[in-house]
């Protein structure tokens, strides 16, 4: 069944505006756990993290303690990725506080090993979550 012509320029309006909406909205961070027994790396030390349906994420730390993620080991296969996890994890807990995210404070005391990792998109993002 079509939709009658004069509802297009409403539905391309409604579109519109959507899509203006969802460039905004912030990019949520995803819960990874550190794998590695490693719990103070220093600058160019491999670290590997696990992520919510068990890939396991790889990549090394770089001289503004980020762990600059290049590797995305799953069951399905590897991938190529880019993305970062900030290790400071007292400016991870100062900023669940700032916007009162109780479920992120509660991740983030559960486990010395519990980190936010963010896509490299959101990398300016992740500097005021994970500074």
């Amino acid at each position: 069944m079509k939709a009658p012509m004069k509802h297009v320029p409403l539905v391309l309006a409604l579109a519109f505006a959507l899509s203006g909406c969802a460039a905004s909205v912030p990019v949520e961070p995803v819960r990874v756990k550190l794998l590695t027994d490693n719990l103070d790396p220093a600058k160019g030390d491999q670290l590997a993290f696990e992520m919510p349906g068990g890939c396991v994420l790889a990549g090394s730390v770089n001289d503004t303690r980020l762990v600059v993620i290049n590797r995305k080991v799953c069951p399905s296969g590897t991938t190529n990725v880019t993305m970062v996890v900030p290790l400071d994890r007292q400016a991870s807990f100062t900023e669940a506080q700032a916007r009162k995210n109780g479920a992120a404070l509660k991740w983030l005391t559960q486990s010395s090993r519990n980190y936010y990792l963010f896509p490299v998109e959101a990398a300016s993002d992740a500097a005021s979550f994970g500074r």
